[in-house]
C-alpha cells in the first residue's frame, strides 16, 4: 500500500508525524520532492525533454521569470494554506509568524513550495511565447523524476 500526501505548507516535522502514523510491513509513504504532484510537471528536465529546442538556460530563466513575477501570488497561496492547516490541527494562529515561515521557506525553496497551478499556468503562458505555440506540461516524457517513488519501488523489489 503507498499513501500519498502532497508536500503543501507542511514542515519537516510535520511531514515526519504524518509518516509515522503509517507504521507496518508493506506500507509506504509517499511525500512529492515538490508542493504537490504538479511539481513534476514544472521540473526543467521535464520541460526539456517536450521541448528540446529549449537549452537549460532559457528553462531556469523562464523558471526565475515565473517565480519572481508569481511571486506575491505564490506566497498567498504558501500563507493561506499555511493558516488552514494549522486551524484544522486546532493550532493557534499568529499572522506575522506564519508570514515569516512562508516568505522565507518560499525564498529558500521556491520549487519545493510553489504552488504548482499557479506556477504551471505561468509556465504555460511563458513558454507558449518561447516555443511559439501552444504547449502541455501535463503530458508523461521521461524527464520526470521521481526519486520517492523510485526508493520506494527499491524497496518493495529487496522485499
Amino acid at each position: 500500500i503507498i499513501i500519498h500526501r502532497d508536500r503543501d505548507c507542511l514542515t519537516d516535522e510535520e511531514l515526519n508525524i504524518y509518516t509515522d502514523c503509517f507504521t507496518g510491513e508493506g506500507i509506504y509513504v509517499f511525500i512529492p520532492e515538490y508542493c504537490d504532484l504538479e511539481g513534476y510537471f514544472c521540473s526543467s528536465n521535464h520541460i526539456q525533454t517536450l521541448y528540446p529546442m529549449l537549452t537549460e538556460t532559457v528553462v531556469e530563466e523562464v523558471l526565475t521569470a515565473v517565480l519572481h513575477n508569481r511571486y506575491d501570488k505564490l506566497l498567498e497561496k504558501l500563507v493561506n494554506s499555511r493558516i488552514d492547516f494549522l486551524k484544522k490541527n486546532g493550532t493557534g494562529i499568529n499572522a506575522g509568524e506564519i508570514a515569516v515561515f512562508c516568505r522565507r521557506k518560499l525564498n529558500e525553496y521556491p520549487m519545493q513550495c510553489a504552488n504548482r497551478k499557479i506556477l504551471l499556468s505561468g509556465l504555460n503562458e511563458e513558454l507558449r511565447i518561447r516555443v511559439g505555440h501552444n504547449i502541455n506540461l501535463k503530458t508523461q516524457s521521461e524527464g520526470i523524476i521521481c526519486s520517492p517513488l523510485a526508493n520506494i519501488k527499491d524497496e518493495i523489489d529487496k522485499g
